[in-house]
């Protein structure tokens, strides 16, 4: 596959809630040239979205998310084409009380990629 190729295929971000059963997620994302607004996801929803990444393979999604208990927040890259290896163009989040697992299909299972900040965890 040549540089254009991977230029122009699409990307899909997943960020599924895994918390608890009474808990939402708020989900905020945004790019350098996209804000896709705030979402609430409830448990075992998901909320996605498709894009193609720029020519110089610098596109960067990030996302704050804040629990409806407001026990946990905080501020996490999910998409960056110089850093992800996301199969078949898919990234897969999972939020959980630990913290944001990615999907790793070599492994085939999910990785701990951020915990929680340890300030608003410790306040619970």
């Amino acid at each position: 596959m040549n540089n254009y190729s991977c230029v122009n295929a699409e990307y899909t971000v997943y960020i599924t809630n895994f918390l608890d059963v009474n808990t939402t997620v708020s989900v905020h994302c945004k790019s350098a040239d996209d804000d896709l607004g705030t979402h609430i996801v409830s448990y075992g929803d998901n909320f996605n979205w498709s894009f193609n990444i720029n020519f110089f393979r610098t596109t960067l999604f990030y996302c704050d998310m804040s629990t409806s208990k407001g026990d946990l927040k905080g501020h996490f890259v999910v998409f960056d084409a110089q850093k992800y290896d996301c199969h078949d163009n898919k990234c897969y989040w999972d939020v959980s009380k630990s913290g944001l697992y990615l999907f790793n299909y070599r492994l085939n299972k999910y990785e701990l990629q951020y915990s929680w900040p340890k300030s608003i965890v410790a306040n619970q």
